[in-house]
């Protein structure tokens, strides 16, 4: 057993056994090579062959294929730095330590080029070769672990490939995916055509209006009505994918619960996909009669750049909005839509919840910021009805992510009719907006003050969390699990009342209680490093160098001096 370069013993063991070549042209180097090895007893290696030349090592490397080669550097027929360079390319894997009498500095400089692991100097040391090769076995343990993760995610990926395909597509539904580089790799990467011609079709699925318990048609058991909403939605989903079949041409996308949206592709002239829309859509309406719902069609205008379908997305949201002027059972079109409605486009569902999202987000700035964005490009600026309904709207708005908090206009307001008083009595669209931006800022207040108070709450479980544990296997997953909280929603919190990580926090215990250790002149390194969560001595002496300022060593012998 060897001692590392801070006076401890190794203790780690690494049931990898690793094999070793070892090439040299002086036959009694090559023996005390090998004889050195041998003696490292807590190292897993083995000696599996022994060359004199550069060429015998390239047979003998493809016949044993070595985790590592000891290489002499100036060989007859074939150096081994060319013995490196030719069998990188084919065994990638295979690490090399250079051993030559030559202490010039571009022959190290050469090796490590060539993805050399070292250099050391002839005669080797025996606790020089030690270190460097424990330290080369524990980069290639990391190697082969990373490798391991790196398949194991690959295959994630590859298993869900039609689920990452239909997100793509929703992305560039939505408008997410904005730079044409990143559009044309995934296009490659999922074997998407290029279609020639396609439309996008959006359908919003129409729950039957459940009276009491519901049930599933032809079953006597009631469910829920949220879970039946679940069922229905899923089996739309089905009917959809089982009437596109296996035509490439035609991916759908999951919206939400009420909506799906189909990218319609074809290589056929146009006449052509609006037959087979008709068609599609036909099919759909026929198989999901059973089950009680009524569906609604919006069908965009033809596209040729997918890249820009986004666009269309929108214009199927915006005409699936007067479904209600048409028969049940009608397929909506642009050309459908009168021309005074299709003059203005409000989304207004998006701005409920960008307004939700800024009462519960934003800042006093951003709130302001988003009211003033909004009037300007939502509101006709001549017509005094149209501004009071939009700022009714609005204030609709700001209530219901009052409702949804729990909360009600007379927990925040001291008149609940106040606003809507002030809105009716305002002369201009200033005072109008003015009136909704306070009454936002009000509500993004109270959640504030009443958000404050749980999260102050939840830090301190996290740090109790962590100062109750061993500090062995403290990490972020297992506080998650054990406050029953999003690991992301913790990370968030902490931060925003401690100015700093979980992480952070779990390192200062983690050092304070190895400084407490460290006291204890019985306990070996390895041993601390253990029992405060570490795997690497090594890693664990330079995470309390850079908290404490010095080694776990100094910090030990300045303690027993003042001691």
């Amino acid at each position: 057993m060897y001692t590392t370069d801070d006076g401890l013993q190794s203790m780690e063991v690494d049931f990898k056994i690793y094999k070793i070549l070892i090439v040299d042209d002086f036959y009694p180097d090559l023996i005390r090579m090998q004889d050195m090895l041998e003696s490292f007893t807590d190292l897993e290696l083995s000696v599996v062959d022994m060359c004199e030349n550069g060429v015998q090592a390239m047979d003998s490397i493809k016949l044993h294929e070595p985790d590592i080669v000891i290489c002499d550097i100036e060989m007859p027929y074939m150096t081994g730095l060319e013995l490196c360079d030719q069998i990188s390319e084919k065994y990638p894997d295979v690490r090399f330590l250079f051993c030559s009498m030559h202490s010039k500095f571009e022959y190290a400089q050469r090796a490590i080029h060539l993805a050399g692991a070292g250099y050391i100097l002839k005669p080797v040391d025996k606790q020089n070769l030690y270190d460097v090769l424990r330290k080369l076995m524990e980069q290639i343990k990391a190697d082969n672990q990373l490798n391991l993760e790196y398949d194991e995610l690959k295959n994630i990926v590859q298993r869900n490939q039609p689920l990452l395909e239909q997100n793509f597509i929703k992305d560039l539904m939505c408008g997410f995916i904005s730079h044409e580089d990143e559009f044309n790799d995934k296009m490659h990467y999922f074997d998407i055509p290029l279609l020639r011609y396609f439309h996008v079709i959006l359908i919003e699925i129409g729950f039957p209006d459940f009276q009491g318990k519901p049930s599933l048609t032809g079953s006597s058991v009631s469910i829920d009505k949220a879970e039946l909403r679940c069922i229905i939605s899923m089996k739309m989903q089905e009917i959809v994918e089982s009437a596109i079949g296996d035509n490439k041409n035609i991916i759908p996308v999951v919206i939400d619960d009420q909506h799906l949206s189909i990218l319609f592709g074809s290589v056929n002239g146009s006449e052509k996909i609006e037959k087979e829309i008709r068609k599609f859509v036909k099919v759909i309406r026929e198989q999901s009669k059973p089950y009680g719902t009524s569906l609604a069609f919006s069908v965009s205008d033809s596209g040729n750049d997918l890249f820009k379908m986004h666009f269309l997305f929108k214009q199927c949201k915006y005409i699936i909005k007067y479904k209600y002027l048409f028969d049940i059972g009608s397929t909506i079109t642009p050309e459908d839509i009168p021309t005074d409605a299709a003059i203005s486009y409000t989304d207004f569902n998006f701005i409920q919840s960008q307004i939700k999202y800024h009462l519960n987000i934003g800042t006093h700035d951003d709130i302001a910021d988003f009211f003033d964005t909004l009037f300007k490009q939502n509101i006709p600026k001549n017509n005094e009805l149209t501004i009071k309904s939009f700022c009714f709207f609005l204030v609709v708005c700001i209530q219901c992510a009052l409702a949804e908090s729990g909360d009600s206009f007379e927990t925040v307001f001291t008149n609940d009719n106040n606003i809507y008083d002030r809105l009716m009595d305002s002369t201009n669209i200033t005072a109008a907006k003015n009136c909704v931006v306070e009454a936002a800022i009000t509500v993004h207040n109270h959640f504030r003050r009443k958000s404050s108070k749980k999260q102050i709450a939840i830090v301190e479980s996290i740090e109790r969390c962590v100062n109750y544990s061993d500090l062995k296997n403290i990490s972020l997953e297992s506080i998650s699990s054990a406050l029953h909280y999003n690991s992301h929603y913790l990370s968030y919190v902490y931060k925003q009342h401690r100015e700093k990580s979980i992480f952070d926090y779990i390192c200062h215990c983690k050092m304070e209680k190895a400084k407490s250790l460290l006291q204890n002149p019985k306990l070996k390194l390895y041993e601390i490093t253990e029992l405060v969560g570490y795997s690497h001595t090594s890693y664990f002496a330079s995470v309390f160098k850079k908290y404490v300022g010095m080694t776990p060593n100094e910090y030990r012998m300045r303690n027993a001096a003042t001691q």
